[in-house]
């Protein structure tokens, strides 16, 4: 499942919007969609929902992701490095061959992550 470039930047608004106070926006739900190759370096998606989302060789470099459902997305060689993924659900996502330099890991819950080949040098 595809979403548009204008719907995907809207529901990133609308999370940011969230976070800050959740009356005033959504929690973004990616669950299910396919964001390879997108870039999201920097983004700020802590909290957000991204279940089984595929995100094949995209860039999440600096990303917030603490505190993510990312239980089964295919996340393979993507760039996590310097991304925040404490406190997040990891449970059945594959990470083979994603760069996770200076990533945090802290606190987060991996049952059945696949780390394949994954570059992890601090």
């Amino acid at each position: 499942m595809a979403i548009t470039a204008s719907d995907l930047w809207e529901t990133l608004r609308a999370h940011e919007a969230w976070l800050l106070n959740p009356r005033n926006g959504r929690r973004a739900d990616l669950s299910g969609l396919t964001l390879n190759d997108d870039d999201f370096s920097g983004t700020k998606l802590n909290r957000a929902v991204l279940v089984g989302a595929t995100l094949l060789d995209a860039n999440l470099a600096n990303a917030d992701l603490s505190g993510t459902n990312m239980e089964r997305a295919d996340v393979q060689r993507a760039n996590l490095a310097g991304a925040d993924l404490s406190g997040a659900d990891l449970s059945s996502a594959d990470f083979s061959g994603a760069w996770l330099s200076s990533a945090c890991l802290s606190d987060t819950t991996v049952r059945e992550a696949i780390f394949k080949r994954a570059r992890m040098p601090r």
